[in-house]
Order: structure tokens, then C-alpha cells, then sequence
């Protein structure tokens, strides 16, 4: 069993609002993000491309003079061992492949304490096996420190290494600050998002709203310039029937002025369609009691139901219901479904109407025994000249007549769903409040 609701004009433009305002702001904060990421990211290189230079420039000034201490080292002498203890902005040991130590600055600018603990810690690690340049960001003494480590050979032979230091410390509090700054600017910018995403929402809405509104002025136009014709047409129709002798000419009138009162009718359905689109439906609001409502549609239908064999029950309420509401517009409700149940249902079928009466509002349920409707065409039942096939075969119609119903029911702040299975029948079911709930909300 499947089941769905009709979603008015305004819900699905709400709808198609939100969708767009989604997608909107998914794009233009995916674009900020991406934006203020790379800027942090750029930021960040650049800010350790400087480091990686500075370590770079220390070793070409510096490496011609370790490896010439380095080949005195593996040609048997002594190595002398040249320690700098004042600050230097980059802090450079040198060290033999054994580990031995040739070359130490033991002071960082901007870094508290000896460095010797964090350099005999690496040559420990890095004084036989390392073959290439490495790169470590490393934490000492409570300050981010940058090391750079490069192998040094002789002839293709590795006699050493050099290993300098380098404080990120500012370049780390620089970065954070600026990751900081990103979020807040993130957060700021999804508020500014949202806002632009809803102007360009409202504004690419603009033309449908405007096309449809040019089209609920043609159709009511439309139908106003039709009517007078046609009534015309059909008293011109009626006086050549009186007069007709011949039978064939008769029945051939008759059929004329059978197919000018269905066009009648699709002409008056059009313009009660648009007046539905520009909520103009409700004109003379009243209480009206549910069962005479709904008792005098079924007089009015019973003769329908009998020509084709259909039982047409009504199931009374314990209880008196009252709605508040438009009794003409309501009634055509009512007409429209009820009609609906006979015209598509089987031979010897049955349609039964019932109500359910809620606490604060009453359910109108119209079920019959009929052809159903597929579970594909169910989402599309109340669009405006929308039938399925199973319709176009079992009945010539407009395909307005639901979306009527469903302008209805939205005129009167109410709900209509309908659920259904082929070969079993279909349910349509109306939810109406009633009129002491409605006269409640507006005292409160």
C-alpha cells in the first residue's frame, strides 16, 4: 500500500527555495573554505620556505668546511672539536659517521637552553643509516624547532653528517593565530552565506513566480472570455433540437451539447484552478456540518452510481461535526472525489465514505474498490492535467480535477493524502479542522 500527500504551489516553491538555498550555500561555502584554506596553506609554505632557505644557505656556507674536517677525521687525525656557544640563528652541528662530534653551536636565537641534548639525541638515531635529506618539526625546551639533516660524502663515500636548527616557534604562534582567524572567518562567513544564498535563491524563484502568475492571469482570462460563447453556443444548440424533426439530427445534437457541458465544465474547473493558485478560493466562509455536507453529495451522486452498478454507502458519525470553510467550494470537494470513486472503480464495485473525527480536526475518507493507481504515478496524482494510463484508458478527463481538490483542501489550511494498491482500490483521505479548534487558536 502506498501513500501520498499533495503538496500545494506554495510548498512546492518552498521547497524548490530551500533545495536551492542548499545547494547555494553548499557551493559558496565549499568556495570560502577552499578559499581561506588556501590562503592558510600558502600563508604556512611560504612561512617554511623561509626555514627550509635559511638551513639551506647555512649549509652551503658551512659544508665546504665541515667535509675538509671530515677528510682530515678519516685520514687518521684527530678531529678538532669547534664549539660555539653564543645564539645563532641557525644552529649547525657536524658529526662523523661513528658519531663523533666536529662541529657544534650549542645556542638557538629564540630558544631557551643548550641544544646539545637534542643533538646527541638525532645522532644517535641518524649517524650509520642516513643516506638522504631529511626534514624533522620538533618540540624542545617548549619551542618548535625545524631540523635539517643532510649526509655528506667524499667521492661518493659518506664521511659525515650535517645537522642544523632552526626556531619555527614564531612562524607556529604566526600560523595558529592565523587558523584562528580562518574559523572565525569561516563562522562569520556562513552567516554571510546564508544570507546571500537566500537572495539568490529569492531572485532565481523571481521569473518562476512571475510565469506563474502570467499563467493564472491567462487561464482565468481564458475561461472568463470562453464562458459567454459558449453558453451562446448551447442555447443556439438547444433551440435546434426543439426544432429538429429527425431523429439521427437529434441524437447528434444531444451528443453536441454533451460534449459543450463537459467543455463547460473544463472551462469552470479552469477558472476555479486559478483562483485556487492566487488563494482567492475561500469567499463565503461559514460553519457547516460535515454529514449534511457530505449526505447531499451522495443524493447528488447516487443516480451516478446506480447507471453503473457501483454501491455508493455512507458511513454516519456518532457526533455532530462542525468545519469552518467555504460550503460551495466544499461541496465541489466532495464531488470531485466521490465522482472520481464512481468513474474509475469496477463493475459492481463499491465506494463507501466515512468519517473519523480526531481531536482537534475530522477525516472525510473516500474509499472505493476500483482500478487503483500505480505506486509510480501516486507522487504525481494531484499535478494539474497529470493522468495515468490506466485513467486515459478507463475515462475521458482533464486531469485538473484532483489539483482542484487539492487547491481546496490548501485554501482551507487542511490536508488530502491518498494511498492505494492496483486491482484493490483506492482510499483518499481529507483532514479538516473543526471549527471550535479554529475559533480556540483565534482567541488565544
Amino acid at each position: 500500500m502506498s501513500k501520498m500527500t499533495a503538496p500545494s504551489e506554495k510548498q512546492l516553491l518552498a521547497r524548490t527555495q530551500h533545495q536551492l538555498i542548499a545547494w547555494f550555500f553548499l557551493a559558496l561555502l565549499a568556495f570560502a573554505m577552499l578559499l581561506l584554506g588556501g590562503i592558510y596553506y600558502a600563508l604556512r609554505s611560504n612561512l617554511l620556505d623561509t626555514a627550509y632557505q635559511e638551513i639551506e644557505h647555512e649549509w652551503e656556507q658551512k659544508t665546504p668546511e665541515a667535509i675538509h674536517k671530515l677528510q682530515d677525521t678519516s685520514s687518521g687525525e684527530t678531529p678538532t672539536i669547534n664549539i660555539d656557544s653564543s645564539p645563532e640563528d641557525v644552529a649547525t652541528w657536524v658529526f662523523t659517521t661513528s658519531g663523533h662530534v666536529v662541529q657544534a653551536d650549542y645556542s638557538l636565537i629564540g630558544v631557551p637552553g643548550s641544544l646539545r641534548p637534542l643533538f646527541l639525541k638525532e645522532i644517535s638515531q641518524k649517524s650509520n643509516d642516513l643516506t638522504y635529506t631529511q626534514w624533522i618539526r620538533t618540540s624542545f625546551n617548549k619551542s618548535r624547532i625545524l631540523l635539517g639533516i643532510h649526509p655528506l660524502f667524499i667521492n661518493g663515500r659518506r664521511v659525515g653528517t650535517i645537522m642544523s636548527a632552526y626556531s619555527i616557534t614564531a612562524m607556529t604562534n604566526t600560523l595558529q593565530v592565523l587558523m584562528w582567524v580562518d574559523i572565525e572567518l569561516g563562522i562569520a562567513s556562513i552567516f554571510v552565506i546564508l544570507l546571500i544564498t537566500y537572495v539568490l535563491a529569492q531572485r532565481t524563484l523571481q521569473p518562476i513566480r512571475s510565469a506563474l502568475q502570467r499563467q493564472r492571469h491567462f487561464v482565468n482570462d481564458a475561461s472568463h472570455e470562453l464562458r459567454t460563447p459558449l453558453t451562446i453556443l448551447r442555447g443556439n444548440l438547444e433551440l435546434a433540437k426543439m426544432e429538429a424533426t429527425h431523429p439521427e439530427l437529434n441524437e447528434t445534437l444531444t451528443q453536441c451539447i454533451s460534449e459543450l457541458d463537459y467543455l463547460t465544465h473544463v472551462v469552470t474547473d479552469l477558472s476555479m484552478l486559478a483562483r485556487s493558485d492566487s488563494t482567492q478560493l475561500i469567499r463565503n466562509p461559514k460553519r457547516i456540518n460535515v454529514d449534511e455536507l457530505v449526505t447531499t453529495c451522495i443524493q447528488d451522486l447516487q443516480p451516478l452510481a446506480k447507471q453503473k452498478n457501483i454501491s455508493l454507502s455512507y458511513i454516519k458519525p456518532q457526533s455532530s461535526l462542525t468545519i469552518f470553510g467555504d460550503a460551495a467550494q466544499l461541496r465541489q470537494l466532495m464531488i470531485i472525489l466521490v465522482e472520481n470513486a464512481i468513474k474509475y472503480n469496477l463493475e459492481n464495485g463499491k465506494v463507501q465514505v466515512s468519517l473519523e473525527q480526531k481531536t482537534d480536526s475530522v477525516d472525510i475518507m473516500i474509499a472505493d474498490t476500483g482500478i487503483g493507481i500505480p505506486a509510480n504515478d501516486l507522487p504525481y496524482v494531484f499535478d494539474r492535467f497529470y493522468r495515468s494510463e490506466q485513467a486515459r484508458h478507463q475515462q475521458i478527463g482533464s486531469g485538473i480535477g484532483l489539483a482542484i481538490a487539492a487547491g481546496i483542501v490548501e485554501s482551507h489550511r487542511g490536508q488530502i493524502g491518498v494511498t492505494s494498491q492496483v486491482g484493490q482500490g483506492t482510499t483518499f483521505t481529507v483532514t479538516l479542522s473543526l471549527a471550535d479548534h479554529i475559533q480556540e487558536a483565534k482567541n488565544k
